[in-house]
């Protein structure tokens, strides 16, 4: 190719050119139960369609949604002609829920004319080669042959003892020793704790000894005074005798002015008079004199205050200031 030319512009073959626009193989079926599942729907088309399908999805509906989803299914075929027949056998097949409701299918154009491809895979050359292989047949005469169980009895264990195991000797023997060294000081404790409770009695019977030798003291000074206390009380009352008798004591009249014999008279108080009672005269009030009142002298009324001229007030504002 020579420098500065452009290379010829592809064309396309005369064989794509005549091909055309490829047929519409797929279709989807719409309007079905919403409750519609997998196994009744291969029922269904069990019934209706017995051809074979390239390949085929079904999609569930929702009856809890609002408005409910209804369910659909995706098919492919082979040929035109098979889905010419799917539609008229189905296209407006009637379908009924669990509650009774009337739904009728509609077969459409899916919008997505393309399906999946599943890569063919090759087949595996190790299939069925688990009959030949040596360690699997051995394993099937082995299931064949009965074995008899066999029953294993118990094995009892030796019997040992502590002289067996010296180390053990020596921490029984240690712990031994602690708990009599621990016992001792606990005796010697509790009898630190008796010798100082007998103490302790032997000086309360000493202070309660003396102190009842001191009351005996007391109470022997306390008699002698009680003698003593007891002899002025008598004392004392042969005088309070005494002057009862003086009180009672009654005086004999003189001889000089009652002679004996003589009756004494009382005078009483006459019948029918009455007894007028002299009283003290009063002595007579000096008549006040009647006290001269001035009349009052008349108030003189105040200058009148000058045109013109206004009163200063202090910054209190209480008295002004002339």
């Amino acid at each position: 190719m020579p420098a500065g030319s452009k290379p010829p512009a592809r064309t396309k073959s005369r064989g794509s050119r005549n091909q055309g626009p490829k047929p519409k193989l797929k279709v989807v079926v719409r309007g079905m139960p919403p409750d519609l599942t997998q196994q009744e729907w291969d029922q269904t088309i069990q019934e209706v369609w017995s051809s074979p399908v390239i390949w085929s999805r079904f999609c569930p509906g929702n009856p809890k949604s609002q408005p409910p989803l209804s369910s659909r299914v995706y098919l492919s075929f082979k040929a035109e002609s098979d889905l010419w027949d799917f539609n008229d056998r189905f296209d407006g097949y009637t379908m009924h829920d669990e509650q009774g409701e009337v739904y009728t299918a509609m077969v459409e154009y899916a919008p997505c004319q393309k399906c999946p491809k599943r890569a063919q895979q090759p087949p595996d050359a190790k299939e069925g080669s688990i009959v030949r292989d040596a360690d699997y047949l051995k394993f099937i005469d082995s299931l064949s042959v009965t074995v008899q169980p066999t029953v294993q009895q118990p094995t009892v264990p030796p019997e040992r003892s502590l002289h067996d195991i010296p180390l053990l000797l020596d921490l029984i023997q240690k712990k031994k020793q602690k708990a009599a060294l621990a016992a001792k000081k606990d005796r010697a404790k509790q009898a630190a704790k008796q010798n100082e409770r007998r103490a302790e009695a032997e000086k309360r019977a000493r202070a309660s000894k003396e102190q009842a030798d001191k009351s005996n003291r007391r109470r022997g000074s306390k008699g002698e005074g009680t003698k003593k206390g007891n002899e002025d009380v008598s004392k004392g009352s042969q005088k309070k005798g005494e002057r009862k008798e003086r009180d009672l004591y009654v005086p004999k009249p003189r001889a000089a002015s009652i002679t004996p014999g003589t009756p004494i008279t009382i005078a009483k108080k006459p019948q029918g008079q009455e007894i007028k009672i002299a009283k003290k005269p009063q002595s007579a009030k000096p008549e006040l004199a009647a006290l001269q009142v001035p009349p009052p002298t008349p108030r003189e009324a105040p200058a009148p205050k000058p045109k013109g001229k206004t009163d200063r007030v202090r910054s209190h504002g209480r008295h002004p200031i002339r």
